[in-house]
């Protein structure tokens, strides 16, 4: 194997699928990065068995050929390089030489057998589809899918594919958020529903910056989807398990409509969450006529009181949420106004971005104390 490659590119190559190198796996072939060369072109490829990544760079290719180098020395090593073009060379004793204008180093390598290798996907089983409209989607939903693994089902975001449509979905058991998108060019593909974790999602949004169109293959066989970009494929496992019927959490009616501007709404959370900080993060919302009373309470600090603006349709209610769950929604929004659907003190509550149709968020309340 030999190969001159431009130094900048090699670099940004290796520190993106560094970052998928398995930490502390039992298995050494994982702690490290799969280097392929054919056809003027290098393959960099890294796993932790949960995602794999491969990212395609040009260079120029004497001899080809495939080998294995520890991932974090390499990719420490090309970084602290001088731009330029850096030549690679597999030697007889399987070092994997290096060489800059000033600067030369070997690497010990490791054979690819015991290297996992990449599923092969049915290319009748794809989706394709604006990177844009897919972001559309996932930006309002992935926040609100659970981050610990006390139930692995809720870290994923269900995905379901029709032939014009893609709805996706997260909940993390206190809040639930759907959206969905019309699809500009229908899919010739049967309905598919998938759970696909969000983190994997929030690597594609990392890697697909500036790209136009995504493409998604799937095998049902291996549980997996791989997302396909211009220079990078990311594989991803699916996870398995009965995911919660959203259908049931989400208000078919609400009794108490309320109207809100948004900065303003925002601003009183945030003053509010100084003293809601030590008391669970509870803010407590009095709704009445014509504003919203926002209270929050803490012994070790002192309480506070603010009141905002409002147009409200319907019953009075006293509602507690918690504050941080409130602006992460807020944050997605594009509308200055807000809509907040409400029944009980207890009930789910419905908030809606004007902006936003086809965007829909529930947040559970929390019990109001005596």
């Amino acid at each position: 194997m030999n190969f001159t490659v431009d130094q900048t590119q090699f670099s940004k190559s290796l520190q993106n699928v560094s970052r998928f190198v398995a930490a502390r796996s039992q298995l050494p072939i994982l702690n490290n990065i799969l280097i392929e060369t054919d056809k003027d072109q290098i393959k960099l490829t890294a796993t932790n068995l949960e995602l794999t990544i491969q990212e395609i760079i040009p260079a120029k290719v004497e001899s080809p050929g495939k080998i294995t180098v520890p991932a974090g020395e390499l990719t420490e090593f090309i970084n602290y390089l001088s731009a330029g073009k850096l030549t690679a060379n597999l030697t007889e004793n399987n070092l994997l030489e290096i060489n800059s204008d000033k600067q030369s180093a070997t690497f010990a390598t490791q054979t690819t057998e015991d290297f996992p290798p990449l599923p092969v996907f049915d290319e009748n089983k794809t989706v394709e589809l604006p990177l844009s409209q897919l972001a559309t989607v996932l930006e309002p939903v992935i926040f609100a899918a659970a981050t610990e693994d006390t139930r692995p089902v809720l870290t994923a975001i269900l995905t379901k594919f029709s032939q014009d449509e893609v709805s996706l979905v997260a909940t993390d058991g206190f809040r639930l958020s759907k959206a969905t998108t019309i699809l500009d060019k229908p899919i010739s593909q049967e309905d598919l529903t998938l759970l696909i974790p969000a983190k994997s999602y929030s690597e594609v949004l990392k890697l697909s910056k500036g790209q136009k169109n995504i493409r998604l293959a799937f095998d049902s066989d291996t549980s997996q989807v791989c997302f396909y970009l211009d220079q990078v494929i990311l594989i991803s496992r699916l996870l398995q398990g009965d995911y919660p019927d959203f259908n049931r959490i989400l208000p078919k009616s609400t009794s108490t409509t309320v109207t809100v501007d948004k900065l303003e709404f925002i601003q009183a959370i945030k003053v509010s969450s100084v003293f809601a900080k030590s008391s669970a993060n509870v803010v407590k919302f009095k709704i009445g006529t014509g504003s919203i009373q926002i209270f929050a309470n803490s012994p070790q600090v002192g309480k506070n009181q603010s009141e905002v603006e409002a147009k409200i349709e319907g019953k009075p209610l006293e509602i507690a949420f918690n504050f941080r769950f409130l602006l992460e929604f807020l944050n997605i929004c594009k509308s200055p106004t807000l809509t907040i659907g409400l029944n009980e003190s207890l009930t789910p509550a419905l908030f809606k971005d004007p902006a936003s149709q086809n965007l829909l968020h529930v947040i559970m309340p929390v019990r109001l104390q005596d």
